[in-house]
């Protein structure tokens, strides 16, 4: 996880965990996605844009361990804010309007 200062004065926590790490996950855009498969672990992290602030992005992670008996235990989540230059890396270069309009074309011909 990230250790960073808090980008936005609207973002008292710069930190989240369980349920409301999840609620940020669901809610928020998914900006990138990536997994690890260690053998006592699943490591899957989130680059997700807060679903309230825009430009805010998070840092999500889910983890799933295994205990002593090989079974996997319940998850736990947390979320970290990402600071302003790591959080540009991940925001979408072109913005929707900068695509080609495409034109409707007709193959039937009026008499």
């Amino acid at each position: 996880m990230s250790s960073a200062t808090c980008p936005n004065p609207q973002v008292i926590d710069n930190a989240r965990y369980g349920p409301d790490a999840m609620e940020i996950y669901k809610l928020g855009r998914t900006l990138r996605r990536d997994s690890q498969d260690l053998y006592e672990a699943y490591i899957m992290s989130y680059h997700i844009e807060d679903p309230k602030i825009e430009g805010l992005i998070w840092e999500v992670l889910r983890e799933q361990r295994k205990n002593e008996l090989n079974m996997h235990e319940e998850p736990t989540w947390s979320a970290t804010v990402l600071p302003d230059e790591e959080a540009a890396k991940y925001m979408l270069k072109s913005p929707c309007g900068a695509r080609k309009a495409k034109k409707r074309v007709s193959f039937f011909e009026e008499c």
